[in-house]
């Protein structure tokens, strides 16, 4: 079935009316790492991988070439918005998008920093489509962004040893923008499926030379290194996927439920990457919370009591302070700079974002019959 935009706007709408004023885009070391991170399978004894490593000197500098993020105007200037009490769900859209949620196949080695950058631009994606771009939604490959920014980003810049598995935030950013991304169809129609193994042998020797056209595609134009809550809050509030590398880890398993949702605590460390895709500043205590998307098995986590996806939770902003000091969490655009989302329809000035009774009733004028 195909919508036309003011549908798309209408069922955004109907997902999480207080956002739908939000036109949203995307496209598409010398010493072994100290990190470990725990993964569980279901039928298998556990086992440990080495997942998200700190990035080295020589890749810190490149993130301190890229752009600064800022959400900016048509003109370039920087825009002030009032995000703070919003509620946006971007995987909602990621539904909208792919017509059903994505399924949750779990990472089977230490390759979480490709599926953290692969569920942020998900996110972003959903959001682009959800604003009427004419655009098929595509899953992303990791192993092949994990291969790319080990062999051909990490050894290019590092000297020394790389690590035995993970990467880096800064290096798998870098690839995407470098490389591309590969996507899901054009990895099977390749004849290559995900699994540990296939990671581990591309992070050892690089993705196949053949698939490089492939991926060259799907380039991502801009990488930002998001450095404060407010502007992972902005950039989720802007369509714009977040991806988070850091220790932060709960080995403790410490779950809560807090404002009708479930809420991780950290409760020790532990190297990983993983996506942000959903922001709420509307709960009835007042606290702020933020989506993050792992890419365990579904049943790694509680299940969610909300609606969001499997092998996700919720965490507050200080948790968030804490993902952002290693410095290695990045936003994605497709184009040069972070723009704001529809100026042309709603001024942007503080509090310009409208309220969900307004978005209801936007749904309800442009969906009747």
């Amino acid at each position: 079935m195909k919508f036309t935009r003011e549908q798309r706007w209408a069922l955004a709408a109907a997902l999480y009316p207080s956002v739908v004023g939000i036109a949203l885009y995307v496209i598409f070391a010398t010493n072994p790492p100290k990190q470990i991170e725990i993964i569980i399978p279901l039928d298998q004894p556990r086992v440990e991988h080495q997942g998200w490593v700190e990035p080295p000197p020589t890749l810190k500098a490149w993130a301190a070439t890229q752009p600064q993020f800022q959400i900016t105007g048509a003109n370039g200037v920087a825009v002030n918005q009032d995000n703070e009490k919003l509620n946006v769900r971007l995987w909602l859209l990621v539904d909208l998008a792919n017509g059903g949620r994505l399924p949750q196949i779990p990472q089977e080695t230490g390759d979480c920093t490709s599926f953290g950058l692969s569920g942020a631009l998900h996110a972003t994606q959903g959001g682009q489509i959800a604003a009427g771009s004419n655009y098929e939604f595509k899953r992303i490959f990791p192993p092949f962004t994990y291969g790319a920014g080990r062999q051909w980003v990490w050894k290019k810049v590092v000297v020394g040893r790389l690590p035995n598995e993970g990467c880096s935030g800064a290096a798998v950013a870098q690839a995407a923008k470098e490389y591309g991304v590969l996507t899901w169809a054009d990895a099977e129609a390749a004849g290559y499926k995900y699994s540990g193994k296939l990671a581990d042998e591309w992070g050892r020797t690089g993705p196949p030379e053949k698939l490089k056209a492939l991926a060259a595609k799907h380039r991502v134009k801009t990488v930002a290194n998001v450095t404060t809550v407010d502007q992972v809050r902005d950039a989720i509030c802007n369509g714009y996927g977040v991806t988070e590398a850091s220790r932060w880890g709960n080995p403790g398993n410490k779950w809560v439920t807090q404002d009708g949702r479930i809420v991780g605590k950290r409760t020790g460390e532990w190297g990983h990457q993983m996506c942000i895709d959903g922001y709420d500043g509307s709960s009835p205590s007042g606290r702020k919370y933020f989506h993050i998307q792992n890419s365990w098995f579904p049943d790694s986590h509680p299940a969610p009591i909300d609606d969001s996806p499997v092998c996700g939770f919720w965490v507050e902003e200080a948790d968030i302070e804490f993902m952002l000091a290693p410095g290695d969490c990045w936003a994605f655009s497709d184009f040069e700079g972070f723009p704001a989302r529809l100026p042309e329809l709603f001024p942007q000035t503080v509090n310009a974002r409208p309220g969900a009774k307004e978005a209801q009733q936007r749904a309800k004028t442009v969906l009747a019959p």
